[in-house]
Order: C-alpha cells, then sequence, then structure tokens
C-alpha cells in the first residue's frame, strides 16, 4: 500500500530527517512520560495526566513552530494539515482495521487483566470512576485522536518507510499506564500493536499528504476502546 514516501517537504529528506532538530524532537518525546508519571504515579489522577500531556503539547508547538517559516506560517503547520489528505476507501479501510482496538480489548481483557486489579476501583483511584468515566471518554476521545495526530505525526514527522524509534517512543509511553492495570506479557503485546499502529499511521500521512486519514482512524480506535471498558465496567 505505502509503496514511496509522498509530500517530501523542502528540509525533509528520504533519510528520515524532519523539520524539527533531534535535541527538540527528543525534548517532545519526553512529554508524555513526564504527564504518566507526574499525573498517575504521583498525584493518581487521569485528569492530571492529560492536563500535562495536552498542555505540554501546545507548549512544546509553541517554542519550536516558529524557528522555520515557510509560507508565511511557522514550520509546523505546513506539516499538519489536519483537514487535508482525505481519501474515503483508505479511510473505511483504516477506520476498520483500527476499531478492531476495542474488540481486542473486550474479548482479550480476562487473560490481559492482573489478578490484583478492579477495573471500577482503579478508575475510581485514578479520579474518573463513576459518572465520571463518561465525561472523560468523551473528552478523550474528542480531543486525544486531534493532539496525538498533530504531535506524534506532525511536529515529530519521520519519514522513514520502516519502523521509526517515534513509534517505539509512541507505544512506549502507554506501557506505563498499561502495566497499572495489565500484566506484563500483554503490556508487552500492547507495545508492539502500538508500535505497528504508529508506523502505519505515519505511512498514512505520507500517502494522503494529511493527517484527515489518520485523525478518523485514530478516533475510531480511541471511541472502540473507551466503549470495551464501559461495557466492561457493567459487566
Amino acid at each position: 500500500m505505502f509503496d514511496k514516501d509522498m509530500n517530501l517537504k523542502k528540509g525533509v529528506g528520504r533519510t528520515g530527517a524532519c523539520l524539527t532538530p533531534l535535541p527538540a524532537r527528543i525534548c517532545g518525546v519526553c512529554i508524555p512520560y513526564a504527564a504518566v508519571g507526574i499525573g498517575l504515579y504521583v498525584f493518581g489522577s487521569a485528569w492530571i495526566a492529560v492536563g500535562l500531556y495536552y498542555g505540554g503539547v501546545i507548549i512544546y508547538i509553541a517554542a519550536t513552530g516558529h524557528k522555520d517559516l515557510m509560507a508565511g506560517l511557522p514550520a509546523w503547520a505546513g506539516n499538519l494539515r489536519i483537514l487535508r489528505g482525505w481519501d474515503r476507501r483508505l479511510m473505511m479501510a483504516s477506520s476498520g482495521i483500527f476499531v478492531l482496538g476495542g474488540v481486542a480489548v473486550f474479548f482479550l481483557w480476562p487473560f490481559a487483566v492482573r489478578a490484583d486489579v478492579d477495573l471500577a476501583r482503579f478508575l475510581e483511584s485514578m479520579g474518573v470512576g463513576g459518572r465520571r468515566f463518561a465525561v472523560f471518554a468523551v473528552v478523550f476521545c474528542l480531543l486525544n485522536p486531534f493532539v496525538e495526530e498533530v504531535f506524534w505525526r506532525g511536529c515529530l514527522e519521520d519519514n522513514r518507510r520502516r519502523v521509526s524509534w517515534i513509534d517505539a517512543a509512541f507505544a512506549g509511553y502507554h506501557v506505563p499506564v498499561l502495566l497499572m492495570v495489565m500484566n506484563v506479557g500483554m503490556s508487552a503485546a500492547a507495545f508492539a500493536i502500538l508500535c505497528t499502529a504508529s508506523w502505519y499511521l505515519r505511512r498514512l500521512r505520507h500517502k494522503s499528504g494529511g493527517l484527515g486519514i489518520g485523525w478518523t482512524a485514530h478516533f475510531f480506535a480511541d471511541a472502540s476502546i473507551m466503549t470495551a471498558v464501559w461495557v466492561l465496567l457493567g459487566a
């Protein structure tokens, strides 16, 4: 499907170079790890973790986006194009694949959950139990796909055809979260799946010339996972 790199920008070569310098990208990658560590492990709050993550991304964009100008806009703005890159068939196929994430969570949960974890109590301890989970799920599904595609596939763009360290970094920040409720084996499997998903979303970005399809697929993945959690809570 992805036989060649497309829409390579000025300053972005086939070697995988990016408009944003490597040191700045490494700093950016640290944002979600810090948000998870501080929000979940220090304060025990999913709201704080999400707030730090999204707030950190906004600060990162503001701090790095104006170093290079392209057509009078910050360099990163030329890379995002969240409303461009639509292809109906590719969008439907990609969304159909990503929606399986929630299906997998629902059916594999009995094999993935740690023996000492009660999902409802865990969510309550993180500040998103009961009715608050519905509010959190809606906010998460509406904001997270947009923020992550803009950040990981836009600002931290990488043109490598193969799996990149950016993909591993994207998958890796989920692991400390998963280990709070899942066993090591299934967390490792989730890491591999997320790494592959990140690679696929990067290739979508280069295939389509925008983030539109990736954003849609990401939305369906998040929505299906939140739905699976909601069903599991009621089971």
